[in-house]
């Protein structure tokens, strides 16, 4: 069963531990500057993604005053829990907890990300590019998930 639980400060180890995998897996810089903000300003909010008690995942999600917007600011689910459902209620999990519209975005250059993405997001979501930052961005402008959503189509 998969639970999502609002990270603590003593939290942070066990996400830092997965952002080193995830930031590998992606081939970013293997440092994250603004973990550390997610317990020390009010409009982030760190949490934690776990599989009937084993930790498998984390979500950083922050509110984007400026823009009316929220912003899931980095997702990841342990390769060895995906494709059985977990990223999927996870994500609607995250959305329940914040009112939106929300923002995602997802590196091109991954099409596994922006199959995902495409897959798990509701059907009234708009997918852009955004030129600036090179990224496909993705606006749910459905502004509460009361439940997990039930994707559009299956994953690959």
């Amino acid at each position: 069963m998969i639970a999502l639980r609002r990270a603590l400060a003593e939290d942070s180890p066990v996400i830092q531990s997965m952002m080193a995998v995830y930031l590998a897996e992606i081939s970013a810089p293997p440092d994250y500057p603004y973990l550390p903000l997610y317990w020390t300003d009010e409009r982030r909010y760190p949490y934690v993604i776990a599989d009937v008690g084993t930790d498998i995942g984390f979500a950083l999600v922050r509110s984007l005053v400026e823009r009316e917007a929220v912003e899931l600011a980095e997702f990841f689910i342990m390769s060895s829990h995906r494709n059985r459902g977990a990223g999927r209620t996870a994500v609607g999990l995250v959305m329940a907890q914040h009112q939106g519209p929300w923002e995602i975005y997802a590196n091109p250059n991954r099409p596994s990300a922006v199959a995902f993405w495409t897959a798990v997001l509701p059907p009234l979501t708009e997918r852009f590019d955004d030129v600036a930052s090179g990224r496909v961005g993705f606006r749910v402008v459905k502004t509460m998930w009361g439940e997990p959503h039930q994707p559009r189509c299956r994953l690959p």
